[in-house]
């Protein structure tokens, strides 16, 4: 080899080491949406906006090249990478109205999520800026970066015009990014309140109060593949039988039972600091109080647990009933009794089994008319709001029950797969776990039982599973190398086996005038036609709640509390195919003078003042509220927005208020009790510049005049 030669290579080598340097140095700015939530969906402010290098032409006003977030509401923005990168720096230019932002979390290659900013929001009016997250520890490679942003206290629209990471030590300011990547030659709009361009978050890890450095729930079973399923170690599972798990639907608490002299009820909660369960700890009074305990099922806030046993006076008088325990300050309240009518007659049986499912008004129960019996069927209670009762239990029919033991029922968070155990022929041992779907809402049409397998199902005895609102894994009792007679096991899932997939939805109930927490019960319901979904009740400690919806569907949801009015809400799941969380807070209004509270979902034909059915379920709301409160009197306001003749809009307001009126009297309201106005486009509540503003001027409110 030549001298010459020798030098060229070296060089080309070295060339080759700072090319890559230098493309370390280039921020690689997000190349695709994941998922969006409380984006504006228009063609322009959309969260595509966010993709791509900064392309905005205007900087410290409302752009239509940036991914705009809804004012007075939590927005999710989960942008992905074209190639995933390790990095040093996260880069997001902020527009319109910024310090919104309050948790950026990083994804890598797997799932497993980094969080490197969480903080309270601390919105400017109006400004740009760029937003850097400096990382001194490297991370694993990026895939995707998840943004969460609260517009509860914005005063304006916050918006995204692009997101970034840079693997380099270059330190940029908003005007050198705008310069060297935007080649729109914006203009910048710059008031007395405009936030400084540029904000530099330093991401430290030992600072636990304003960053929690978690991993994702989803690296429970790292390593595992679906179908294998792993112990839950010495911390849950110790010398004794552990039985009957039960999961909560965010997957945060592990409730099961502990054989030792009597079986009590344990929990694990999971530990997010190194994320895995905690040590098992004995439930406390009002529990555990007699020989058999269990927890029946627990609701997906958290806050009312069905537990086995009718109580009275805080003692068990009769093993085969059930009580609810609600969650109060400092624990939970003493459990009462629930009325199930002819259960205790029906029961004849020697064993049963029940589960209480996440929509907190499905009550699954096993068991036998015949006496001494152990052939159970597994029938279904529903229950009735108006009386606080339950229905008498009803068989599930002959396409799901058989001549065989049918027993330890679980019905998924999606309402429609239930899975059971049974010794019927085709299992592997003494009985095995089958899942089988509903078909409608009569409970008496079921798919044909599919047993879940020998992954799962053993030789032995197999039953009692739950599984989480997610439908990632199932928690069930394993004799498989366990440490005691029998230990609680997780198992990822395999696709087939999975039940439908659903949403948990989070969020608090607040006060809309002080902003504390509230106390409520939630109710959610189907549109159109009002069908009741199900119900959940805020945690009374910090006003959280949390709700599973199955998707597919269009529900309406509200909080209600005594000396409040409900402020409704609606989310549309018809298109949802796979497992979210997203997060809504409702706000509840005081019953007091002056207060304005918006009808949400009331909705007339196009220029027109005529009601839409879809209506009928926010006005018969109203008319509950002013049966309840005999001397309210109150005044319904009509606003439209700027299109139009101004004349026109105002002949329009007033019909819709009249027409909102006119349906409030039909229902038995008295006329001297209502004032109704229109005021056409007169009081708009946002800019008549945008559909989205347009959207919300167009709107029918009441005012209380008298409570």
């Amino acid at each position: 080899m030549t001298t010459f030669i020798r030098k060229l290579i070296i060089a080309l080598f070295l060339f080759s080491i700072i090319t890559v340097k230098l493309n370390a140095q280039e921020i690689q700015w997000a190349f695709s949406i994941n998922y969006d939530n409380e984006i504006t969906n228009k063609d322009q402010f959309n969260a595509r906006m966010a993709v791509g290098a900064p392309d905005a032409k205007n900087y410290g006003e409302l752009s239509k090249r940036c991914a705009t977030a809804n004012k007075q509401k939590s927005a999710q923005l989960w942008l992905d990478l074209k190639i995933p990168q390790e990095a040093k720096q996260i880069l997001i230019v902020e527009n319109n109205s910024c310090g919104n932002i309050v948790k950026v979390e990083l994804l890598d290659e797997e799932g497993t999520g980094t969080p490197v900013y969480e903080k309270p929001a601390d919105p400017v009016a109006t400004g740009y800026r760029l937003f850097t997250i400096n990382i001194p520890e490297r991370t694993k490679k990026i895939k995707t970066i998840k943004i969460k942003i609260s517009g509860m206290a914005a005063k304006a629209e916050p918006q995204i015009d692009a997101v970034g990471v840079l693997d380099g030590d270059t330190k940029y300011t908003f005007d050198e990014i705008i310069k060297k990547y935007n080649t729109n030659k914006p203009e910048f709009t710059k008031t007395e309140d405009a936030v400084a361009a540029n904000f530099v978050f330093g991401f430290d890890k030992k600072n636990m109060n304003v960053l929690n450095v978690k991993k994702d729930i989803n690296t429970l079973l790292k390593g595992l593949r679906p179908g294998e399923s792993g112990n839950l170690g010495g911390k849950v599972n110790s010398e004794y039988e552990e039985i009957a798990p039960i999961i909560s639907p965010d997957e945060k608490t592990l409730f099961f039972i502990r054989s030792i002299t009597n079986e009590d009820i344990y929990y694990s909660e999971w530990n997010k600091a190194d994320t895995s369960w905690g040590y098992a700890q004995r439930m406390g009074k009002p529990f555990n109080d007699h020989t058999v305990n269990k927890v029946v099922g627990i609701t997906p806030d958290g806050n009312t647990m069905l537990v086995k046993g009718a109580y009275k006076n805080g003692l068990v008088v009769n093993t085969l009933g059930f009580s609810f325990s609600k969650r109060i300050i400092g624990g939970w309240s003493v459990p009462e009794k629930i009325k199930l009518k002819s259960y205790d007659d029906m029961v004849k049986g020697i064993y049963v089994g029940s589960y209480y499912a996440n929509d907190g008004k499905t009550l699954l129960t096993s068991f036998s008319e015949t006496k001494e019996s152990e052939f159970n069927d597994i029938y279904v209670s529903f229950f009735n709001e108006k009386d606080g009762s339950w229905s008498k239990p009803m068989n599930l029919g002959k396409t799901f029950n058989t001549s065989y033991k049918e027993d330890t029922p679980f019905l998924a968070s999606d309402g429609v797969t239930l899975y059971f155990s049974s010794d019927r022929p085709g299992g592997l041992g003494k009985r095995d776990i089958f899942f089988a779907k509903r078909l409608d809402d009569t409970w008496l049409n079921w798919s044909p039982a599919v047993n879940l397998g020998s992954t799962i199902n053993t030789v032995g005895d197999d039953a009692n599973y739950s599984i989480a609102a997610s439908g990632y894994y199932a928690y069930m009792v394993s004799t498989r190398n366990a440490i005691g007679g029998s230990d609680i096991v997780r198992i990822k899932l395999k696709d087939e086996i999975k039940p439908n997939p659903v949403v948990l939805v989070s969020g608090k109930v607040i006060n809309a005038k002080t902003k504390e927490n509230i106390d409520a019960t939630i109710l959610y319901q189907f549109l159109p036609g009002g069908g009741e979904a199900g119900i959940a009740r805020s945690n009374p400690n910090n006003g959280d709640y949390k709700i599973v919806l199955p998707y597919g569907k269009n529900y309406s949801f509200n909080a209600n509390a005594s000396g409040f009015i409900a402020v409704s809400d609606n989310i549309d799941l018809s298109n949802i195919s796979e497992y979210k969380e997203i997060t809504r807070d409702l706000y509840l209004v005081p019953v007091e003078i002056g207060e304005t509270i918006r009808l949400n979902n009331i909705f007339f034909e196009t220029a027109k003042w005529d009601l839409l059915s879809t209506s009928f379920l926010e006005l018969d709301r109203l008319v509950k509220i002013l049966t309840d409160n005999p001397t309210m009197e109150i005044t319904i306001s009509g606003h439209t927005d700027n299109v139009g003749n101004d004349d026109a809009n105002q002949v329009l307001s007033a019909n819709r208020a009249k027409a909102v009126v006119d349906y409030l009297i039909s229902k038995g309201i008295v006329a001297g009790r209502f004032q109704q106005f229109g005021y056409g486009e007169t009081k708009p509540i946002a800019a008549n510049d945008t559909d989205e503003g347009k959207a919300f001027n167009r709107r029918v409110e009441f005012t209380i005049n008298k409570k």
